[in-house]
């Protein structure tokens, strides 16, 4: 029998973020993710478990679904009472929006799916697809650009855009040229691209960079608030943060400050408050700008409704309410605290068409061809240029694999370039009879030339955007 063994190495670890991560209350926080020891669970308010802890991570719940992740690593969905809506058996996925979300299973092309779990449309040629937002997703297609799909999965504005946003209100952040400004849904120009960054709009005022300080727009383009700030956030109940000589304060919707700058961190207003930090701790102040819980915590949510999340000097979490007292005292080794934004969730294609591997090693006019090599003799091997300088007897390690009872090895070890993703490592030829002698736990250069070989393994690394697909490569291989 013969068959043919790969050994495969590389991966790559890829991760993105987004400036400008709005803190909108979007999520029902009726149960909050918690850890604890190394697995996921959900609490009450009161601190009580309604969904045991295990999983490797879970996230909060959107229209009655949460994205989970198994302890082996694959994303699925849940229900409040803890049962697998969506089996968990994808690769990544992102949360649900609009009751639509994208999945990506091991080695395929990203899908649409509906909170049933079953596909609306598959996706093929994307490389990154957002969730959607008013009605379009954002997608990224190698060599072309950002472009969005509706939700039959069809281009409704052509991939064309160096970076992109998701629509909200109306409008969607473009870049050309290293510039921004805004479409509309028909992929209009609103605002022509001249900003070195941009956030979405929110309460019809987006946030821009000018190459030296930050301001507002409005949706027409025009200065609503004049570049003067070191940094600053998009509006939340009215006020922004904003950042002026390291220290952070307020502004309202007119740019005036309404809060001296003050605080070593100023966040977002949520149900009132906002969390700020004083002497490297987090506590509370009002729109006032007076501090109505002390800073006392190593870290600190928003407020969610009437509730935040807080951590105390021994990293344990708790839940606090509007007057800083604990309603579960600090017991858990995490919690979840931030709200995914939509910005920050992309789903990326798995799927690697094996054409160029096939055409590498399986064509049969292929130098590398495992079917050129069946059959030769050990003289063969040695007298081809290729390879003759290159053989060594070793232990034939994927002899048992080819079902041999007792197998031998040689291996061709000549590191070769194949492609600009492929790096052949080596060839391993065995057979079920011996290559070479073997005595006292060494082999020796003596070599039966007339042996003959069963069968080929490859050991090859893979670069670029193949390191991260070698599951993929081997389970459709």
């Amino acid at each position: 029998m013969k068959k043919i063994v790969f050994m495969i190495i590389i991966a790559v670890l890829f991760s993105a973020c987004d400036l400008f991560a709005p803190s909108k209350l979007e999520i029902d926080i009726s149960l909050i993710p918690v850890e604890s020891g190394d697995k996921w669970g959900y609490i009450n308010k009161e601190g009580k478990y309604i969904i045991n802890p295990q999983f490797s991570d879970a996230s909060f719940f959107r229209g009655g679904l949460a994205k989970v992740i198994s302890m082996d690593g694959k994303v699925g969905y849940i229900d409040k009472k803890g049962n697998y809506v969506i089996p968990a058996k994808y690769k990544d996925g992102t949360h649900f929006y609009e009751d639509l979300a994208f999945v990506v299973a091991e080695g395929e092309n990203q899908v649409c799916i509906d909170k049933r779990g079953n596909t609306k449309f598959v996706l093929k040629n994307i490389e990154y697809v957002h969730p959607f937002s008013e009605g379009l997703a954002l997608v990224g297609v190698k060599g072309q650009g950002w472009g969005f799909i509706d939700t039959k999965g069809e281009f409704v504005i052509n991939p064309q855009f160096e970076s992109a946003k998701p629509f909200r209100e109306g409008l969607a952040a473009v870049c050309q040229n290293d510039k921004w400004g805004f479409i509309d849904k028909t992929g209009k120009i609103i605002i022509n691209p001249q900003f070195e960054h941009v956030s979405s709009f929110y309460d019809s005022k987006a946030l821009f960079y000018d190459g030296t300080q930050w301001g507002f727009i409005n949706k027409k383009g025009e200065y609503d608030i004049n570049p003067q700030f070191e940094s600053a956030a998009i509006f939340s109940e009215g006020l922004s943060a904003i950042q002026q000589g390291n220290q952070g304060g307020y502004i309202n919707e007119k740019g005036q400050i309404v809060i001296n700058p003050q605080f070593d961190y100023a966040g977002d207003f949520n149900s009132g408050l906002s969390v700020i930090k004083q002497n490297n701790k987090a506590g509370y102040i009002n729109k006032k700008g007076q501090i109505v819980i002390n800073p006392q915590f190593y870290y600190a949510s928003q407020f969610f409704g009437d509730i935040a999340f807080v951590m105390d000097a021994e990293a344990r979490w708790g839940i606090i309410d509007k007057k800083g007292k604990y309603l579960v005292n600090p017991q858990f080794d995490y919690m979840k605290f931030k709200i995914a934004n939509i910005e920050e969730q992309w789903v990326q294609t798995d799927f690697y068409d094996i054409t160029e591997f096939v055409n590498a090693f399986f064509n049969t006019k292929a130098t590398w061809n495992y079917q050129n090599f069946l059959g030769q003799t050990l003289q063969d091997l040695i007298d081809n240029e290729t390879y003759g300088d290159y053989i060594d007897a070793r232990e034939s390690v994927i002899s048992e694999l080819l079902n041999m009872k007792k197998g031998y090895g040689v291996s061709c070890k000549k590191r070769t370039t194949i492609s600009d993703n492929i790096i052949l490592e080596a060839i391993d030829f065995v057979s079920s009879t011996p290559f070479y002698t073997y005595n006292y736990y060494y082999y020796s250069n003596q070599y039966y030339y007339d042996t003959k070989v069963e069968g080929v393994g490859y050991k090859f690394s893979l670069k670029n955007e193949l390191s991260d697909k070698s599951d993929a490569i081997y389970s459709k291989l």
